[in-house]
């Protein structure tokens, strides 16, 4: 969301967008006192000029809406949205700006069937928006929507789709079944307020401007800090994932402590990864887009499922860890839940 004098331009995902693929701008009021105004736009690459219009933006409409299409991209590519705003009787200019836009090549998830190839892969998704993405990446798995199929059968890796695990703890006990056996289980998003995931309980928090990140995490391959915190100006609060002082778990996304210091003290996190058993499970509360047109989401997608892929290992307390900052960056990745 950009505001200027007059008007808001709202991008889809924050700009960050798939080449090739139509986006829909919209264009709302930022103040009471309306008039009749021409917003020209241009889609730029460089100094290359790939599309523009003027469009009339009416006194009378709350919002407006339009279309782009950005061209198709081989990588990850920069291009600008860069507009001007002018009253539409006597053309006196009313300022204007540039968005940054970043475009993304729509084969982000092709390695993925080769990768998977001969890994036993579960999907929990009652909505099916994750199944759907991943069947048209030609993706071998099998789906559950309430989680029986996860009994019977050994999995390699088990995805767990956003907000489907609901208020009853037992739901959790064949994904930790699964973990302990050696399968690697990731958990998207659950709303569910008052309900603990895995033994942590989770805390209604105001969402930063800026989390603690450890970038150097196989699940953030391909991002750099922008990328992340673009997904946060779009939700106002979060539930994260509170972890007790010292406690063994991996934090890869969390509040910045209020006080400054080396004494372990305890952490509210958005994406946490640990080890149990023979797996691991990694539990991931970021307010990620939709997985069908969000290049970011997708990105996070593949890396998580590399992740997954991997062996863990042990996952030490904070008081553990070696105090070199390449050493913490490595994955440590095994110990078992509170209470086991």
């Amino acid at each position: 969301m950009i505001v200027a004098a007059l008007l808001i331009i709202l991008l889809p995902q924050q700009g960050y967008w798939f080449g090739g693929e139509p986006q829909e701008i919209a264009v709302r009021w930022s103040t009471q006192s309306k008039m009749a105004v021409d917003l020209s736009w241009n889609l730029m690459m460089g100094n290359i000029r790939l599309a523009g219009d003027t469009l009339p933006i009416k006194s009378d409409q709350d919002t407006t809406t339009f279309k782009i299409t950005p061209p198709e991209v081989r990588i990850r590519t920069i291009a600008s949205f860069v507009y001007r705003i002018r009253q539409h009787e006597g053309g006196t200019d009313l300022g204007g700006g540039d968005l940054l836009l970043q475009l993304f090549p729509r084969n982000t998830l092709s390695a993925l069937a080769h990768r998977l190839k001969g890994k036993n892969l579960a999907v929990w998704d009652s909505y099916g928006r994750l199944s759907d993405l991943l069947h048209g990446a030609k993706v071998e798995f099998t789906r559950t929507s309430d989680g029986t199929g996860l009994v019977a059968t050994r999995y390699d890796v088990i995805l767990v789709g956003g907000d489907v695990l609901g208020p009853s703890p037992f739901a959790q006990q064949p994904l930790l079944d699964q973990a302990r056996a050696g399968a690697s289980v990731m958990v998207f998003g659950q709303r569910e307020i008052g309900v603990d995931l895995f033994g942590y309980a989770r805390i209604d928090r105001k969402m930063p401007p800026r989390l603690n990140w450890r970038l150097d995490h196989p699940l953030f391959a391909g991002f750099e800090r922008a990328d992340l915190e673009s997904w946060l100006k779009d939700s106002p609060d979060a539930l994260a994932v509170h972890l007790p002082a010292d406690e063994p778990a991996l934090e890869i996304a969390w509040w910045p402590r209020e006080v400054p210091g080396t004494q372990p003290v305890a952490l509210d996190a958005l994406v946490i990864s640990k080890s149990v058993g023979a797996g691991r499970i990694v539990l991931c509360q970021l307010p990620l887009g939709d997985w069908r047109t969000d290049p970011r989401s997708q990105l996070l997608l593949s890396n998580a499922l590399d992740y997954l892929l991997t062996r863990p290992e042990p996952t030490l307390r904070p008081s553990e860890r070696p105090s070199t900052q390449a050493a913490v960056m490595r994955d440590p990745n095994r110990i078992a839940l509170p209470g086991e």
